[in-house]
């Protein structure tokens, strides 16, 4: 019952994030949360849609992550290579230090 809360709360907060400007042609869906209680991880995933027209030599998303007094407590960060044009990719940033809120503060291609 408290991963299910702990996943609902940090869903709910996943609702605020939004990267601060993304790349032409880029989207970012369905960012959420989900809390391991056994391991205290927690992994931010979703989806980065490629639609600039080229092959992607990188993609990467830098999240930001705060306490619930809004002070920044860290970062999760995942890359992918070579994604193709109309290609999606599965986030999955990895977080170790406990949050409640988070936002993709960067999204970085070439």
């Amino acid at each position: 019952m408290k991963r299910l809360f702990a996943t609902f709360l940090l869903s709910c907060a996943a609702g605020l994030a939004g990267a601060q400007s993304l790349p032409q042609g880029v989207t970012l869906d369905a960012l959420q949360a989900m809390r391991d209680n056994g391991t205290g991880q927690t992994m931010i995933t979703g989806t980065l849609h490629n639609g600039t027209g080229r092959l992607l030599n990188s993609a990467a998303v830098v999240f930001t992550l705060y306490d619930a007094q809004g002070n920044k407590v860290g970062e999760a960060s995942d890359i992918t290579y070579n994604l193709p044009n109309g290609g999606n990719w599965g986030i999955r940033a990895t977080a170790t230090q406990p949050f409640t809120r988070f936002t993709a503060f960067e999204v970085r291609v070439q």
